[in-house]
């Protein structure tokens, strides 16, 4: 049997220099940089680095931002398209190359080499880990609007429909 996954398409709502996604309550930075690592077998201190870029951002007059995670980064994709799987408009001039994807918080698995970290690329929209990129790589800042609290409940089972109320998804 085929597993179809039918996630929804972001709403973005422009202020200035932030996109707020209303769905899921992640408030996004518009820009962008630059986190390629000095060498593949550790991409730590450049997430690390991004990391800390992040935690001091102002954007916004925010002072709450951070490295998203591996399904945050994913939850802002535009579904419907790809080359880049990102609206243009609400985030111009978004690299978008092919195996240049942008970092999450998120950690693979502890490898030989090293830890592995995650990423997604948006020029299909895949999530992928260091070992499967090359250079450069970018990094993407976010903040939540929402109590930070998780969920009671991750999941409601509706008829045929599970709902993820830590992303909407369904």
């Amino acid at each position: 049997p085929s597993i179809v996954i039918n996630p929804e398409t972001p709403t973005f709502e422009i202020q200035g220099d932030v996109a707020l996604d209303r769905r899921t309550g992640l408030m996004w930075d518009r820009a962008y940089f630059e986190a390629t690592p000095e060498t593949w077998k550790d991409p730590q201190p450049a997430v690390t680095l991004a990391a800390s870029a992040c935690e001091a951002s102002r954007v916004g007059g925010y002072d709450d931002w951070r490295l998203p995670t591996r399904l945050e980064l994913h939850s802002m994709l535009d579904h419907g398209t790809c080359r880049p799987a990102i609206d243009l408009e609400v985030f111009p001039d978004t690299p978008s190359s092919f195996r240049s994807p942008f970092w999450s918080s998120t950690s693979h698995f502890q490898g030989a080499e090293g830890l592995m970290q995650y990423a997604v690329g948006l020029h299909l929209g895949s999530i992928t880990y260091n070992g499967d990129v090359t250079k450069p790589t970018w990094a993407r800042c976010v903040r939540s609007t929402r109590d930070a609290t998780p969920p009671a409940v991750a999941f409601e089972i509706v008829g045929s429909t599970v709902r993820d109320h830590r992303t909407g998804l369904e």
